[in-house]
């Protein structure tokens, strides 16, 4: 019987032994399904949540970031603020002002920052 795999269990990160192979096409996969996945929720909760809703920005932005590093982070951190307003129009619910959308926003690049940096520094410790 094989022993089961833990948090701390050595072989967890183990590239060879992972189930998604580390391609550009997987990365791009999991970045666009977890925009897609981004779009749905806020198109079906929306109308409870409210605002709230706009938070859920954070997944493709910790997606990409984790997928591709600082820059898309960034890029898909500053790319949310337009498709919130125009899912926010399309669910038909008032508009932010504009300081909470830049405080948003600037949230969100921070979330980017913090992430892509984790990236980019674990795969350099990858390589020595």
């Amino acid at each position: 019987m094989m022993p089961k795999k833990t948090l701390f269990s050595p072989d967890l990160f183990d590239e060879k032994k992972r189930s998604l192979p580390d391609t550009r096409r997987t990365r791009v996969l999991l970045s666009s399904l977890s925009f897609v996945f981004y779009v749905v929720l806020y198109l079906i909760i929306s109308e409870a949540t409210g605002h709230a809703v706009s938070m859920l920005a954070i997944i493709p932005v910790i997606a990409s970031a984790w997928l591709y590093g600082l820059l898309p982070g960034i890029g898909t951190a500053v790319i949310t603020l337009p498709v919130n307003q125009l899912l926010s129009k399309i669910q038909n619910i008032s508009p932010h002002s504009d300081e909470i959308l830049l405080i948003g926003t600037a949230g969100l690049i921070v979330v980017g920052i913090v992430i892509g940096r984790l990236r980019e520094t674990s795969q350099k410790l990858k390589q020595k």
